[in-house]
């Protein structure tokens, strides 16, 4: 599931700077929508009628089919919002997932804290990470930003940085009840709070500052 939020987040993104004007990152979108419909069909296949879960994936599943067929002719806007609902709605079936199938409840404190920590604050982190990259990919390959879009990305980027604290003492807690991971759950940390600041430093350089000096294309592959 985690992977089919990750190709769905991106494919919002590629999407925004089409929309933004830069069709040069059309084919990327491509791939990374082919990308996706593979990981919902891998999603799926692995979901069995006896759950109770499949009929939410199905629909979750229609929302990306919809998403795919006819996002470039919506607004830039809409369509970002319609790629934001659908990834709200895989983040509460995975938390659905866990709580079905016992791993928020039936085991101990170890387990908690690293399945609390994956589906709860660790991909809430990445989600606002990603809503950067997809405003942000958006405005630079329009090449303008409107007041309203300021604000937005300065309420992304609040999120993102407020949520990076509860991140922090979920993987310290996750690797205090599991010692043998501390390393790659450091390494984690590390890797968001690095990605958080240098897609925080872009926005306020590229966009924030009028200088536009950096493409869409650029923005997009360093965030």
């Amino acid at each position: 599931i985690a992977q089919t939020i990750q190709q769905v987040q991106r494919h919002r993104g590629l999407s925004a700077g089409v929309l933004g004007g830069v069709q040069e990152l059309g084919s990327l979108r491509d791939a990374k929508m082919r990308e996706a419909d593979a990981a919902f069909a891998k999603v799926e296949s692995r979901l069995t009628e006896g759950v109770g879960l499949l009929p939410h994936w199905k629909s979750l599943s229609n929302e990306w089919q919809k998403i795919r067929a006819d996002g470039l002719s919506w607004s830039r806007q809409d369509n970002f919002d319609a790629h934001t609902k659908l990834i709200d709605g895989l983040l509460a079936f995975e938390s659905d997932v866990a709580d079905d199938y016992g791993l928020t409840t039936d085991f101990g404190l170890e387990t908690f804290y690293l399945t609390y920590t994956s589906s709860d604050t660790l991909l809430g982190a990445i989600e606002h990470l990603g809503q950067i990259r997809a405003y942000g990919t958006g405005v630079l390959a329009s090449r303008r930003v409107s007041t309203m879009q300021r604000e937005e990305l300065v309420g992304q980027i609040t999120l993102l940085e407020n949520s990076l604290k509860p991140l922090k003492a979920s993987l310290e807690k996750a690797s205090r009840y599991n010692p043998e991971l501390d390393e790659s759950l450091q390494a984690t940390y590390r890797d968001i709070e690095l990605s958080s600041r240098q897609v925080v430093e872009a926005v306020h350089e590229e966009i924030f500052s009028g200088r536009y000096s950096m493409s869409a294309e650029e923005y997009f592959a360093k965030t």
